[in-house]
């Protein structure tokens, strides 16, 4: 099973959004699911978790650049 989500973290505050995550990860793993894609606009998520790769769009605001990455140069 693969979770999608789409820009439920909007309204959060970081520390919020920190707590949000712990949650969600841990729901997660309780009921075996092993992927998820979230959509956000949010930089916050662009660093700080492991086994984590992007699809980063033209005009991007980050620098994250790495094997788990897709740079997408144009549309």
């Amino acid at each position: 099973s693969v979770v999608c989500l789409d820009e439920v973290d909007r309204g959060l505050s970081n520390n919020t959004r920190k707590t949000f995550i712990s949650i969600l990860t841990n729901a997660l793993s309780r009921v075996g699911i092993s992927q998820m894609f979230m959509i956000t606009h949010n930089a916050a998520y662009y660093r700080g978790y492991d086994h984590v790769g992007y699809i980063l769009f033209p005009g991007a605001d980050t620098d994250v650049e790495d094997d788990d990455s897709i740079v997408i140069e144009r549309l």
